[in-house]
């Protein structure tokens, strides 16, 4: 029985003894690492003859009870074996446990980490950099989740070993300036290595001149050539620190500068030359491309040299290969035919180079020989013509040539057009304004698209369409709320002939402000309610009726509903000597305003007489 004597002499040793560990016990075996889920078994053995090992406990942190088994061996010798251990880290305290007087009584403890052993490297690979160095990449397997160590040996036939030793999967020997040499043929391995044990992989066979990789081809040129089509003509020197006798290879990548895709010339051979050359063929003019190029040995390497720095550099111009679209608007000023000509190059066509000019040239009809001509910059240019047929043409020019003639025949001021239509329709779709149109004469493929602000007509735009009977424009080039009218003009023989007309709004809102009203004809028993028209800009979409609404005091408003072009209207029956208020409301398929109240009082028929 332990008495108070014992319990002092704990109390004592408690006090004198170091990190608050009495010493009076041994824990072994003293391991610092654990194999993750396996089992481990620790002994805390007695030193001191005042207690046995049914006074000692356990604990352990983190708190394991799952699989655990505690026990004595013997009269000194307590055991614990913790199985299919999961923590990261363990620590085991052997002690003797509180009780109504003491605290525990820490006597030993140990700290253990848990991992696995390495796994076989696998997968070896390496890479020549000729005259540089030798590096070796491996598969490493799982996290072992302790600190592991990994040594490269280059083993040469009756040489001695190399070692390059590392922490990740890589790992390189250098090309030494006391003569270690790296080229040749030999065996590398790779050992792993931590705290629960030691693996090595099988020994491969290197043989470096299969290995090797060059660097990227030097000193580029790219030089815009002046063919018929548009190509470059490229050059480059053989690339630095390549051995002697290593056959090369190589291959051009190019694309259009904002492009993604690659395109490819291959097998590109240049043997031992120290310089080559390659015309670049299969582009497009006035384009900026970019190009590099990798090499590899021809003699049996895997390795691709890394590509060379992108150049970038733009092919020549070519002479237009496309007419540009032509219109004309025609009015009378002072008994003047002015001719307003407008033009633009096609926007679907990538330009082929920078347009210089615009040549402008007009003749009458039968009189070739009085040929004129005018060059500018602009896109429009306005002609005072006499009234006979006339002939119109543009072209453009760049520093590689001209383009082809875009006419239009302007006929004579009596000259009567054919209608070839018969209907045209606009409608809205997402963000598009579609305008399709019916047409009469099968001969009619080509058609101008005419599109300007109404009252009066302003901001002039056209689009020419070939081979259809539909046209379709970005909404976001009109505005809302304004009323456009949109014309199809077919063009037969380069004849201007009748259009067909409609009108639209991208967008309507209620209008702008309610009519302006007036009334006149006051008589006993009716009244007549006048109003203005809403002027086309005030508008906000097209009206679709009006509304005359009239009330007197205490009485419930009437409202008439009367079709948008009517702009008055007699209320009756009325009541006489009676104060009236009347207004107009204005309305679109948008909304609807009303007008300022105007207030009136019928006369008494009595006062008449």
């Amino acid at each position: 029985m332990f008495g108070t004597h014992w319990i002092l002499a704990m109390a004592v040793k408690l006090l004198l003894a170091d990190n608050n560990l009495l010493k009076e016990a041994q824990i072994f075996p003293r391991m610092e690492y654990v194999q993750l889920g396996s089992n481990a078994t620790f002994f805390c053995k007695v030193k001191s003859s005042i207690y046995t090992s049914a006074h000692l406990s356990w604990m352990l942190t983190p708190n394991i009870t799952a699989g655990v088994q505690d026990g004595c061996l013997n009269k000194t010798v307590r055991f614990i074996t913790i199985q299919n251990i999961s923590a990261a880290s363990v620590e085991v305290v052997c002690k003797i446990p509180a009780t109504d007087s003491y605290k525990d009584l820490h006597l030993d403890k140990i700290f253990f980490k848990t991992g696995n052993p390495p796994e076989t490297p696998h997968n070896i690979s390496c890479i020549y950099f000729h005259k540089r160095n030798l590096t070796c990449t491996w598969i490493t397997g799982k996290n072992t989740r302790l600190p592991t160590h990994f040594t490269l040996l280059k083993i040469k036939l009756l040489d001695t070993s190399v070692m390059c030793r590392t922490n990740t999967n890589s790992c390189t020997f250098f090309y030494l300036d006391d003569g270690e040499q790296l080229d040749g043929e030999y065996e590398v391995q790779v050992e792993a290595e931590n705290e629960l044990g030691k693996v090595a992989s099988p020994v491969i066979s290197v043989n470096t001149y299969r290995l090797v990789k060059i660097d990227p081809p030097n000193s580029l040129g790219l030089q815009p050539f002046c063919t018929e089509n548009p190509s470059f003509l490229l050059s480059w020197r053989r690339p630095t620190l390549v051995p002697d006798d290593l056959n090369v290879n190589c291959t051009v990548r190019y694309k259009q500068l904002q492009n993604v895709q690659w395109s490819y010339h291959h097998n590109l051979y240049m043997g031992n030359q120290e310089k080559m050359t390659y015309n670049v063929t299969g582009l497009e003019a006035f384009t900026d491309y970019t190009i590099s190029m990798r090499c590899i040995g021809n003699d049996g390497q895997i390795f691709w040299s890394d590509w060379s720095e992108d150049i970038t550099r733009r092919t020549l111009e070519q002479a237009p290969s496309h007419s540009v679209e032509l219109w004309r608007v025609i009015t009378l000023l002072n008994n003047t035919r002015l001719v307003h000509l407008m033009w633009k190059e096609k926007s679907h066509i990538k330009p082929s180079g920078i347009t210089q000019g615009f040549v402008v040239q007009w003749h009458p009809e039968d009189e070739i020989f009085a040929l004129q001509n005018k060059t500018t910059r602009e896109n429009e240019m306005v002609l005072s013509l006499p009234n006979k047929a006339y002939i119109l043409s543009v072209i453009y020019y760049n520093t590689a040539g001209s383009s082809p003639s875009a006419t239009l025949k302007i006929p004579a001021s009596n000259e009567k057009t054919q209608s070839l239509m018969y209907s045209a329709m606009v409608f809205m779709m997402n963000e598009t304004v579609n305008v399709i149109w019916n047409v009469t004469d099968v001969r009619s493929k080509t058609f101008v698209v005419e599109w300007c602000i109404l009252n009066p007509c302003s901001n002039i735009s056209f689009q020419q369409v070939e081979n259809s009977s539909e046209w379709s424009g970005d909404k976001g080039i009109f505005e809302p709320y304004t009323r456009y009218r949109i014309s199809v003009y077919p063009i037969l023989e380069g004849r201007v002939e009748a259009p067909i007309t409609t009108y639209f709004y991208v967008e309507e809102a209620a209008p702008l402000h309610g009519p302006n009203t007036t009334v006149v004809n006051l008589e006993e028993t009716e009244a007549t309610i006048k109003w203005d028209p809403i002027r086309l800009e005030d508008a906000n979409g097209f009206l679709t009726s009006f509304s005359v609404v009239y009330y007197s005091l205490n009485e419930h408003e009437t409202v008439i509903t009367v079709s948008s072009d009517v702009y008055k209207y007699t209320l009756q029956p009325l009541k006489p000597k009676t104060l009236y208020t009347a207004y107009v409301v204005a309305s679109t398929r948008a909304g609807n305003t009303s007008g300022h109240r105007v207030h009136f009082t019928t006369p008494n028929h009595r006062s008449k007489a």
